[in-house]
């Protein structure tokens, strides 16, 4: 008897973000469908995205007054995962936000990882870009025993949900357990800090909220592969100079240090309890 085809999902919480959707869609056009939460956008992200999928693409509009960073992101995340899951009926969902691209090479890692019943989730190392061929080398982890670049859960089955890393309820985080699948590979892209980008940098809080490449480059490495050609070809669908450029930003009450050592980069905010002022949940 033939296994059943795994169902693969991929879900997405976005403000604003018309100049990256695109990218972002077109990189996951190997899932079989997404749902888009448009967090009061009004800059025609959701036709964009449209426009992008070639894969059914369900959108469920905010009606709330606020955007969720300014009310709860926890919930929303949550409710969003919960209500994705009942719209399209699959067994897995990718989670993702506009500035990410996932590489297609991922759909055989999660069918292969998820025949296994007991595996709850997938952790992959991120690659957070600066150009084509460098990236931030931050954030080291080991996880079940695979050790990855600040890895993030982005595939679950259903039932988990975001629990927040920060103590006043910031940046959410799905916890990792003993079934959560790793990968260390050419898989996650994060662009939020990729030279050509506008966005305010409120994660990376050892480095200038508007940074330049002499501060960047401490923590610079060349990327040890050539960037898949589906990331690549992603890439080129983005419009750099329509994007927004935010004056205020969440910054969860974290300050901003200088380490001491470049080294100090690769300890894993988690680790922490305090340091200079920095305190995590």
């Amino acid at each position: 008897m033939r296994s059943k085809k795994l169902k693969i999902g991929a879900c997405i919480m976005v403000h604003n973000m018309a100049p990256l959707i695109k990218a972002c869609i077109k990189s996951l056009n190997w899932v079989d469908a997404i749902f888009l939460y448009d967090d009061l956008s009004t800059d025609g992200t959701a036709e964009a995205a449209v426009k992008a999928s070639t894969v059914p693409i369900h959108i469920e509009r905010s009606t709330l007054n606020e955007v969720a960073f300014k009310t709860s992101e926890l919930i929303a995340r949550n409710y969003i995962i919960k209500k994705a899951f009942k719209v399209l009926d699959v067994d897995t969902m990718v989670l993702a936000d506009a500035d990410e691209l996932f590489s297609a090479s991922l759909k055989g890692k999660i069918e292969n990882a998820f025949k296994l019943k007991g595996t709850d989730s997938m952790a992959f190392s991120i690659w957070h870009l600066y150009s084509e061929s460098e990236y931030f080398h931050i954030w080291e982890d080991t996880i079940n025993g695979i050790k990855m670049i600040d890895p993030h859960i982005r595939v679950i089955r259903k039932g988990k949900q975001f629990t927040p890393l920060f103590k006043d309820g910031g940046h959410p985080i799905i916890p990792a357990t003993r079934n959560t699948a790793c990968l260390h590979g050419p898989y996650h892209f994060h662009l939020k800090y990729f030279y050509k980008s506008t966005l305010p940098n409120y994660s990376l809080f050892f480095l200038p909220e508007r940074f330049q490449r002499s501060d960047a480059k401490p923590y610079l490495r060349k990327l040890p592969f050539q960037l898949p050609r589906d990331i690549s070809f992603a890439l080129k669908e983005i419009n750099w100079d329509k994007l927004p450029t935010y004056k205020a930003t969440p910054n969860h009450g974290v300050k901003r240090v200088k380490f001491k050592k470049t080294s100090d980069a690769l300890i894993h905010p988690k680790y922490y309890s305090s340091n200079d002022g920095l305190e995590y949940a």
